[in-house]
């Protein structure tokens, strides 16, 4: 072969390949651009928001100033975001935000400041409703409603993330929605009794100082009130916001009006799963059910007959697959209504029987909190399959229990001792242990020691709904 036939060879191949290149270029940018784009992807491209939007949201976002006070010296501060929702000066942000606060300071958008009145807050909601004067009609932002939401929708949280926003110019970010739904709960969370129960997961950026911002649509409307950043990520990437849905709504003109809300309580302490020996003991495939750790003392839960072990699969029409969804429902079931349960519950021969009982929900109160966090901290004694302690005052008057006697408390049970076949539930007060006076702990442990059988036990209660065994 001649040098020259060679060198047309290599020409025709390097034209060959040029033209695969070339062909294979044209189709990737026709079919599959964001290939070519990898450093600036389409998506980002599409998280925008028309500028008149993000004026409007600017207008109606403000900072939250909170001072407290011991006499005439500061001994705390807060700093964190909210939005007015009416041109007369109301204002929505986080409970947490202000609270302990005896000094609130709103900062809008032209750098006004101007002390802020509290209306109404709800703690479990983490909900709070400010007032400010004015004579001025203030631009404010429109609610919107989260049941619509969708995956992947654009947002843009408002706020004052790290104390940025603090002259009352908001910081805005953009991104877009990566869950709904999204609940967070405690078990119990008893010294803050909040309760997330449809968050919004998203991922335009927030730091402390974002919470009680607007998260809005690509319209402007709120959607959400933004309320915790994932500790998870110290990017301030994920956050959460309190979707605006009905409920809140309602609690939201429930605060305006002055009153309080009213929330549902049952008394059941509930695991994050069914616990692995009872999926293998009882060969369980369907794991949905809220697992019933232990119930509260005298409460709904006990009266009802609900107990520890128990698996609740259904309340009145809803199905529930985990504990999360039980507590949203009885938080929002109104205080003397009747809910229907449907549960399993364990028994010895290896299988789940599944009960119907009925429960009438009480309110949910501070004084029963932080009651039940008191019990939850004593000392207790235990013999015959009985864990007693002693009585509080709130116990006494939660019971009724009469000033003049005494007695010691059944915080909890064994369901395979004698003293249950007996009927001696949680919540009851014994007074007497084979018609010897029981008084104290002292007299509990007293007598205990001096008998290894199941005595009979002399019971005080005053129970209403009798339980169904």
């Amino acid at each position: 072969m001649s040098q020259k036939q060679g060198q047309n060879i290599f020409n025709i191949i390097v034209v060959a390949i040029a033209t695969i290149t070339i062909s294979g270029l044209f189709y990737i940018k026709l079919f599959n651009p964001e290939v070519l784009s990898s450093s600036k992807p389409t998506s980002q491209k599409q998280i925008k928001i028309e500028q008149n939007v993000i004026d409007k949201v600017l207008a109606g976002t403000v900072s939250v100033q909170g001072r407290s006070y011991n006499g005439n010296t500061l001994t705390n501060t807060s700093s964190g975001s909210g939005f007015f929702i009416s041109e007369d000066g109301l204002i929505i942000t986080n409970e947490h935000v202000i609270n302990g606060c005896n000094l609130i300071i709103a900062v809008d958008c032209t750098g006004k400041s101007t002390k802020a009145e509290i209306v109404s807050s709800d703690k479990r909601l983490d909900i709070a409703l400010l007032k400010i004067e004015t004579e001025e009609k203030l631009d404010y932002l429109e609610l919107g409603n989260s049941n619509i939401l969708k995956h992947g929708q654009v947002v843009m949280a408002a706020g004052n993330p790290l104390n940025n926003g603090s002259d009352g110019r908001a910081v805005i970010t953009l991104g877009r929605i990566s869950k709904l739904n999204e609940r967070c709960d405690s078990s119990p969370d008893f010294i803050n009794d909040r309760l997330y129960d449809n968050l919004i997961q998203f991922d335009a950026s927030v730091f402390p100082g974002s919470s009680g911002g607007p998260l809005v649509d690509s319209d402007g409307k709120v959607i959400g009130v933004v309320s915790a950043v994932s500790r998870n990520d110290n990017s301030g990437r994920t956050g959460f916001a309190i979707s605006i849905d009905d409920h809140i709504k309602g609690a939201i003109e429930t605060l305006n009006s002055g009153e309080c809300i009213v929330h549902g309580f049952l008394g059941t302490i509930l695991a994050n799963e069914i616990p692995n020996d009872i999926i293998n003991e009882y060969n369980l495939r369907d794991l949905s059910g809220a697992y019933v750790n232990s119930v509260l003392p005298g409460s709904p839960a006990v009266k009802s007959g609900i107990e520890q072990g128990d698996i609740i699969i259904k309340l009145s029409d809803h199905e529930i697959y985990n504990r999360s969804e039980l507590i949203s429902h009885i938080n929002k079931s109104l205080p003397g209504s009747i809910v229907e349960i449907e549960l399993l519950r364990p028994q010895y021969n290896g299988k789940l029987s599944k009960k119907n009982i009925r429960a009438r929900i009480e309110k949910r109160t501070l004084d029963n909190r932080n009651g039940y966090f008191e019990e939850m901290n004593l000392p207790s004694s235990i013999a015959w399959g009985v864990t007693a302690k002693r009585l509080t005052n709130w116990r006494r008057q939660k019971n009724g229990f009469p000033a003049g006697k005494s007695g010691v408390l059944v915080y909890e049970i064994d369901r395979n001792s004698l003293a249950y076949k007996q009927g001696v539930k949680p919540g009851d007060i014994i007074t007497g242990i084979d018609n010897a006076p029981v008084s104290n702990l002292s007299d509990f442990e007293r007598l205990a020691s001096k008998s290894v059988l199941s005595p009979r036990f002399n019971i005080w209660n005053t129970d209403l709904i009798p339980a169904h065994r």
